[in-house]
């Protein structure tokens, strides 16, 4: 089955961007401020376009001491985001009381799809994500941007260091309690006529785990290359290449129900996947889930234009043993994501106008290799247009409208999706009360494509009885 959703004519958009004038209105810059995007640095949190800083955080001496180990650590002291951590289920962020699912992730704009809460509630593999390389992380709290589709929650935007300066290369490592090692090599440099640059950074981490069979062992590899074409043109190439492995939490207590026993060397935690389970639906030690994850993305940017393509790719297969009637057994789920895209924008300065327009696309292919296998193809087509706008100099406009079409074939229930678009305008005001308050509002309306889960967690006893009348359908559009 073929997706046979109607797509606007790419060379309409392109109409549009083109349409806005070369031409600038020849006046002084004025400054812009809004409360709506923070921005984590290597030094601190900034309000972009404020002057002054409203919360301090080290990050740069933070990762020099090897204290931040994921993406995440990096987000725990940032106002309305929270990180959770569960041994079993993995590393989750919300913002503003928005689970994952509610949230967009991008690594320097490109956005990594979100497969949803899905088999032992992962939505997305944050500590897939190596930390060596990142300059800073832009967060964007809510659905006022027209850039970013299909986000009730907000953007958080991963960008990573294009610019190393000095050539050096260095080695650390550092070591915790329960057996915790970390060790990373990099090597970053730039050329003597400043047109190439480059950072290569390889980690490895090893944990014996502070609960039963919940071990670590990961390895990653990324390369940053930048290359000036001129003094405003630049191209750039980014790979990570990252595998981990970790044990499954398992059961450790005294409990007669409980196959794996008690070990006194461990805290006690309830018998896993659940406390009720009997024997011969509990995970027992040896269980593992590994993953495979791979991101490439070739990005131009000037003073007018930015264009990128990109791929995100992560297999991960589980490998849970159980005792049944004739003896151990091993479950093997492996579950495939594959997400590409690409994106085309164009920024203007007309005045006190500052005219964003662009076209962003992506594409999705999940698969579950079990028993019951299930199989999903998705694609999204975004084009928007933004207009910030500086009233006076204590008051910013924001004005945007956003289209989005998405077409899904979902080959669980053989079910195509087709035709299903909105419009969304945007709306956000900032007025600048003082230099160091301001008020700011907004009002948008959101399109929310269907994640992975939202299609595979119907699959079995959440089925609805009658899915014309149901929420479902307005679930998955």
């Amino acid at each position: 089955m073929t997706l046979k959703g109607k797509k606007i004519p790419f060379y309409l958009t392109l109409a549009v961007l083109l349409h806005i004038s070369a031409s600038v209105y020849a006046e002084e810059a004025t400054q812009d401020f809004t409360l709506e995007t923070i921005v984590v640095t290597d030094s601190r949190i900034i309000g972009e376009g404020e002057t002054t800083k409203v919360t301090s955080l080290n990050v740069k001496d933070k990762i020099d001491a090897g204290q931040i180990k994921s993406v995440t650590d990096l987000l725990q002291d940032v106002p309305g985001v929270v990180v959770t951590t569960s041994p079993q289920s993995g590393t989750s962020v919300s913002m503003r009381g928005m689970t994952n699912e509610r949230l967009l992730v991008a690594i320097n704009g490109n956005v990594i799809e979100n497969q949803g809460g899905l088999y032992r509630g992962r939505a997305l593999e944050w500590d897939s994500l190596p930390v060596n390389n990142v300059k800073k992380i832009e967060i964007i709290r809510g659905a006022s941007s027209a850039q970013y589709g299909g986000t009730w929650g907000g953007v958080i935007n991963i960008v990573t260091v294009d610019n190393p300066g000095e050539n050096k290369t260095y080695l650390k490592t550092s070591i915790g309690s329960y057996g915790d090692r970390k060790y990373s090599l990099s090597n970053q440099g730039t050329t003597e006529n400043g047109k190439f640059s480059w950072t290569v950074n390889t980690n490895k981490r090893q944990s014996d785990g502070f609960y039963r069979n919940n071990f670590l062992d990961s390895h990653d590899v990324s390369l940053n290359m930048t290359y000036n074409l001129t003094e405003k043109q630049k191209l750039s190439f980014a790979l990570t290449d990252s595998h981990r492995k970790e044990g499954t939490l398992t059961g450790n207590n005294q409990d007669a129900n409980n196959e794996n026993g008690w070990d006194p060397d461990y805290p006690e935690v309830p018998i896993a996947p659940a406390a009720s389970m009997a024997k011969g639906s509990q995970y027992l030690d040896g269980s593992y889930r590994k993953l495979h994850t791979k991101n490439y993305a070739l990005n131009y940017s000037d003073d007018v234009w930015k264009m990128s393509v990109y791929k995100n790719k992560q297999d991960r297969n589980d490998w849970l043993i159980y005792s049944g009637v004739k003896g151990i057994y091993v479950d093997t789920p492996a579950l495939k994501t594959d997400n590409s895209g690409y994106s085309l924008q164009q920024s203007r300065q007309f005045g006190p106008h500052k005219l964003i327009a662009g076209l962003d696309y992506r594409e999705l292919n999940f698969d579950v290799v079990t028993s019951g296998p299930s199989s999903l193809k998705a694609e999204l087509n975004g084009y928007y247009i933004q207009d910030n706008w500086q009233v006076n100099a204590k008051t910013l406009l924001g004005l945007g409208v956003r289209y989005d079409q998405y077409q899904a074939n979902n080959l669980l229930t053989a079910t195509e999706y087709s035709d299903t678009s909105q419009l969304s305008p945007k709306f956000n005001i900032t007025y600048q009360l003082n230099s160091r308050e301001a008020l700011y509002g907004s009002a948008s309306r959101v399109f929310r494509a269907a994640t992975v889960s939202d299609f595979v967690r119907w699959q079995s006893n959440y089925a609805p009885s009658n899915v014309n009348s149901s929420n479902y359908k307005k679930y998955i559009v």
